[in-house]
């Protein structure tokens, strides 16, 4: 069934059951107290006419607690079997005692009993007379019937009035959410045929929580997008980085085929083509380092903050060397500091980030770096003094093989700080640059605390 077919029904439904039943008692109380009155004032017409033990034509007023009424007698013996007298009311068919009910249980609270004389509905009470017999008064029901009747009348007409517009809300409601999940089931099916342009828009409003599905699912087709586009993006670069030594490495290979050489010339071009593999080796392994940062699940495992700074520079150590950059360990007050991390893929992490210092300090400075407590992360802060970045850099710094355009020569293929930030991810953490440092790049690599 369709979800507007079944909010209309349901909403009728519900609506129905309850007037129905709000009806019902509603009728059943005003019947039960007009009966509770009319019963009042039998038992007080029946126990004067008792105590008189006579029965006459009587046409009661109504003191107060009790309704006006014409009353209906007859006496009786106490076995019931023999009518000692009765209202000419009754036009001479008084009921016969016995189908009134049972009569050994009269007493001075009487018996109430509704019963039919002379083509009448009426209600009476049972009470012991003076004489020693059953004295019968009773009284019409016919204001209590016509209350109820009008009371039906009303509500019935109340009910067809409610359930037709209990429907017709319905049906606008149900049209109207119908509609908006329409329109969000359309938005996915162009999505999952590969359309991400496709988005559901603020036109929908039926109800809150349909804007919130609407705006949820435009913003994760629009995240799916941008991953798809970033990946389009990476695939294309990476496509580009590993062409170019590839056509470097074939031009060198067929540069060497063209013509017989001396063996020193053909080992010149051979270590020539080394150099080119290497970059190419290097380049695979940024990209495979790459993918396993992002397919990472979150780490469990707690470890001193202090034994990641030591691989770190363990692995960053040569590197620096070649540069003849000095590491040095300004502060290492959290070395003890325990975190949640994965001990191997956040020292290489932090291995990219000394090494991206040492590739833009000059020979002969100095890449210092910071262990402290952020509150509930832990900080590693690694400092050069190189040219800084730039505001246009800066947004585009965690970038797969994005270079500035002042980027020292050989300093790699643009890799490094996206395996950084993809890793300090993976950790809860960021990467990020301080943007109150003056001189120099100081990059912080921030992890939470278990």
């Amino acid at each position: 069934m369709r979800l507007r077919h079944r909010l209309t029904l349901t909403f009728t439904a519900v609506t129905a059951v309850a007037l129905l039943s709000s009806f019902a008692v509603a009728t059943i109380l005003v019947a039960r107290d007009e009966t509770r009155d009319l019963d009042r004032t039998l038992l007080h017409e029946a126990r004067a006419a008792a105590r008189h033990g006579v029965v006459e034509e009587s046409e009661s007023e109504a003191p107060e607690g009790h309704v006006a009424l014409r009353g209906y007698s007859a006496l009786y013996d106490r076995g019931g079997r023999q009518l000692l007298q009765s209202t000419r009311s009754f036009a001479g068919v008084p009921p016969a005692l016995d189908s009134l009910g049972p009569v050994d249980v009269v007493g001075s609270e009487g018996v109430f009993v509704d019963f039919v004389a002379a083509d009448l509905r009426l209600r009476g009470v049972l009470v012991s007379a003076a004489s020693g017999g059953i004295l019968l008064y009773a009284g019409s029901r016919a204001a209590i019937d016509a209350d109820v009747r009008f009371l039906l009348e009303v509500f019935g007409a109340l009910f067809v009035v409610s359930i037709f517009l209990t429907w017709a809300v319905a049906v606008w409601l149900g049209g109207r959410l119908s509609a908006d999940v329409g329109a969000i089931v359309q938005v996915a099916r162009k999505v999952a045929t590969g359309d991400l342009a496709a988005r559901v828009g603020s036109h929908i409003g039926a109800s809150t929580e349909t804007r919130e599905l609407a705006a949820d699912l435009d913003h994760m087709i629009a995240q799916l997008d941008e991953l798809v586009s970033s990946q389009r993006t990476f695939v294309t670069h990476a496509a580009h980085e590993l062409r170019s030594p590839l056509t470097t490495l074939k031009g060198e290979l067929q540069l060497a085929l063209r013509r017989p050489r001396e063996a020193a010339e053909y080992r010149d071009a051979i270590l020539a083509t080394l150099a080119d593999v290497d970059q190419m080796a290097e380049l695979v392994e940024s990209l495979l380092s790459l993918a396993r940062a992002q397919r990472q699940g979150r780490p469990s495992d707690t470890v001193p903050a202090g034994e990641i700074l030591d691989e770190a520079l363990r692995m960053a150590r040569g590197p620096a060397d070649l540069r003849r950059v000095t590491l040095e360990v300004s502060s290492t007050a959290a070395r003890d500091l325990a975190i949640v991390a994965d001990r191997g893929s956040l020292a290489r992490a932090l291995r990219n980030l000394i090494d991206n210092a040492v590739s833009h300090s000059p020979e002969g400075r100095t890449v210092r770096l910071d262990l402290e407590e952020a509150g509930r992360l832990a900080r590693f802060a690694v400092s050069d003094e190189g040219g800084g970045v730039s505001e246009e850099d800066a947004q585009y710094l965690f970038t797969p093989f994005y270079r500035g355009a002042q980027e020292p020569a050989g300093t790699g293929v643009g890799l490094g700080l996206a395996i950084a930030m993809e890793i300090a991810r993976t950790h809860g953490g960021e990467v990020r640059v301080d943007r109150d440092q003056t001189s120099g790049a100081r990059f912080l690599l921030e992890v939470p605390r278990p």
